[in-house]
């Protein structure tokens, strides 16, 4: 006899109401603006109190820690730190939804009144947390168990995770809020060559100055020294670094964190570059991350035209693509109608609602609709 397994019941109830845990007043990072632009988008599609903790209340949270470490509960070590300042959960809310920058964060819950109690699900979403963090023991003291379902955008993480804390998880990929790197649904004119933004490799940056300087070429890239940016308005640099990337033609992108073997163990995972530079119809040359989400999600034919580890060739993958405008043009619509149709924060929001039970509300409904509306008006342009 064969056993027969329901299917899973279809969420009918959408989700409405978040409390939404940002660390946006704390954390100024400009690598932090796009997942700020994820909870501005949860902010318009679903009705969100935004609570944004002005410190991570260190003395606290090191009472919590010295508990946890000495073997007490997480209940216990969050009486004996008092965290719980801020009166802003609310009788109707359907999730509370913490987006961290790290796992290290978790406590933040803690700081929410009544949240113990409240029958809302409890949600995580940790932007990165690499396998090889989780061998830490402390980290493992974290207040995992606090939540209904945690989110990770390092995929290789998810396993190791759940196996460690019997917690569901899931793999959520970055996004990216397409209309925002979209402009009117048609590109911009494209008077930046060449970029290559954020954390480099150094000989592949030797080289590209020495093509660009050779060929005449307008190419973009930091001067920063400090890998962690720390800007004014992380809200406002995204509009900036948007509106550059619209005017750029080919960027360099590479697997996350590439040059940092010793953080990443050497697994291949797909860094925010990917999504925005798509989005905004960019040529991407570099390495396509050798890994499954990436297949998924980047599935169209080109999404990176591959560059190889011997960057002294570099002239004869880019110099053919310059001379081909229209191939350019073509690639670069093929970007934007896939990123519209596949990886739009929205898509990520509807997968964290329907993980806790939710379907989606109507106003993420409409921005499907929104979203392909736009994706054919680029297809006809």
């Amino acid at each position: 006899m064969h056993e027969v397994k329901s299917s899973p019941i279809k969420p009918v109830t959408p989700l409405n109401s978040v409390l939404l845990l940002s660390v946006r007043s704390s954390r100024l990072q400009a690598a932090n603006g796009v997942f700020y632009e994820f909870e501005d988008l949860i902010t318009t599609l679903c009705d969100t109190r935004l609570c944004c903790p002005a410190n991570e209340m260190s003395a606290h949270r090191k009472c919590y820690r010295i508990a946890r470490y000495a073997g007490l509960s997480d209940r216990v070590a969050d009486g004996i730190s008092s965290m719980g300042k801020l009166n802003v959960l609310e009788d109707h809310h359907d999730i509370i939804l913490l987006v961290l920058d790290n796992p290290w964060q978790m406590h933040l819950i803690n700081q929410v009144k009544g949240w113990r109690d409240h029958p809302a699900k409890k949600v995580c979403y940790i932007t990165e947390c690499w396998p090889k963090e989780l061998t830490n023991w402390r980290l493992l003291k974290e207040p995992f168990t606090n939540f209904d379902h945690i989110f990770l955008s390092i995929a290789a993480t998810v396993p190791v995770l759940a196996n460690e804390t019997g917690i569901p998880c899931s793999y959520l990929p970055c996004g990216v809020n397409t209309t925002t790197f979209v402009q009117d649904g048609l590109p911009a004119n494209r008077v930046i060559d060449l970029s290559y933004i954020g954390r480099r490799e150094p000989a592949l940056h030797e080289q590209l100055k020495l093509f660009t300087e050779k060929e005449k070429l307008f190419y973009l890239f930091d001067t920063a020294r400090s890998q962690k940016l720390l800007v004014d308005d992380p809200v406002e640099h995204r509009k900036m670094f948007a509106s550059i990337l619209r005017r750029t033609g080919m960027s360099i992108a590479l697997p996350a964190k590439s040059n940092s073997v010793d953080e990443t163990g050497g697994i291949d995972e797909i860094s925010a570059r990917y999504f925005e530079f798509a989005a905004a119809g960019i040529v991407i040359v570099g390495r396509a991350p050798d890994c499954d989400a990436f297949r998924r999600l980047f599935d169209w034919p080109d999404a990176v035209v591959n560059l190889g580890h011997d960057y002294r060739s570099i002239a004869e993958v880019i110099s053919p693509l310059l001379g081909e405008h229209e191939w350019m043009q073509a690639l670069s619509k093929r970007n934007i109608v896939n990123s519209l149709r596949k990886n739009d924060w929205v898509y990520r929001l509807i997968d964290i609602a329907q993980s806790v039970g939710f379907a989606p509300n109507n106003r993420m409904n409409q921005r499907l609709e929104e979203l392909e509306l736009l994706s054919k008006q680029v297809e006809s342009s």
